[in-house]
C-alpha cells in the first residue's frame, strides 16, 4: 500500500502489507468404500473422456447431463487418445461441509491423470444418493 510521505504531497513510499497466517487444513479420512465407490465412477469418467471407452457406458442415473455433455463435446474437438495408456495418479477427496444429516453427503474430488505422455488435471463434484451410491453432478479435465 502507498502512504505519502508527511510534508512532501507528490511522493508516496510502499510500506508492503501485513502476512497474514494461513491455516493450514488438515486432511480427513474418507471412508475405504466412500473412495473405493466414487474412484470408479471417476475412472470410468475420465476413461471416456479421453476416449478409451463408448460415452454409451456413462448411465443417466450415475452420470449427470453435464458430465456426459463435457465427455462428448471433447470427443468432438478430438481430445480422445485411444490406443494410450491411462494412469489415474492421484485422488484427493474433500468432504462438503454437512448441509443434511448424513456426513459425507457430497465431495469435491480432484488430481492428475496421465495418458500417453499427457498430463491432465480434473476436478468432480459427487452426491451420495439415497442408496449409497455416488452420482457425479460435474467434471472439468484441465
Amino acid at each position: 500500500m502507498y502512504e505519502p510521505i508527511p510534508g512532501l504531497s507528490t511522493l508516496k513510499a510502499f510500506s508492503p502489507a501485513p502476512k497474514s497466517i494461513l491455516k493450514i487444513a488438515e486432511p480427513e479420512l474418507v471412508p475405504f468404500d466412500i473412495r473405493h465407490a466414487s474412484s470408479a465412477l471417476i475412472t470410468v469418467a475420465l476413461s471416456c473422456a479421453f476416449g478409451l471407452r463408448p460415452p454409451s457406458v456413462l448411465r443417466p442415473t450415475l452420470y449427470s447431463e453435464q458430465v456426459r455433455r463435457h465427455i462428448a463435446a471433447r470427443l468432438r474437438q478430438g481430445e480422445g487418445m485411444r490406443g494410450k495408456d491411462l494412469c489415474i495418479n492421484s485422488f484427493h477427496f474433500h468432504p462438503q461441509p454437512n448441509v443434511e444429516s448424513e456426513p459425507y453427503s457430497m465431495f469435491d474430488v480432484f488430481g492428475c491423470v496421465t495418458v500417453g505422455e499427457k498430463n491432465c488435471a480434473y476436478m468432480v463434484k459427487l452426491r451420495k444418493s439415497a442408496d449409497t451410491t455416488f452420482r457425479m453432478l460435474s467434471l472439468r479435465i484441465i
